[in-house]
């Protein structure tokens, strides 16, 4: 998160990754059912609390959204896979990682 110095973790040339302190984020994602599946979305936007409640709700409700149209293809999905149609390595993500990525 450049420019804000107090969640700055090191510097890239000299950081140790495997003691970098955690920074996690906090309410209204915290509380949310969805966590497990979003992550928190965006740590910038849930540390900076740019956004009141009801802008955070519509956001919420677009992973929320994405989230619930996937599990609805699962058996779909799972079929493809048992006929051979696609592979488990059809869904690596790092693929299509960007600055934020919502599954």
């Amino acid at each position: 998160m450049w420019g804000m110095r107090g969640f700055y973790l090191g510097h890239i040339n000299d950081a140790e990754p495997l003691r970098l302190r955690k920074v996690s984020v906090g309410e209204p994602c915290t509380r949310c059912d969805v966590l497990n599946v979003c992550g928190g979305r965006c740590l910038y936007a849930n540390l900076t609390k740019r956004w009141n409640a009801d802008e955070y709700r519509l956001v919420c409700n677009t992973v929320r959204n994405l989230a619930e149209a996937l599990r609805a293809q699962l058996p779909r999905i799972r079929r493809l896979i048992e006929d051979g149609r696609i592979g488990l390595n059809d869904f690596k993500f790092m693929k299509f990682n960007g600055c934020e990525i919502v599954p």
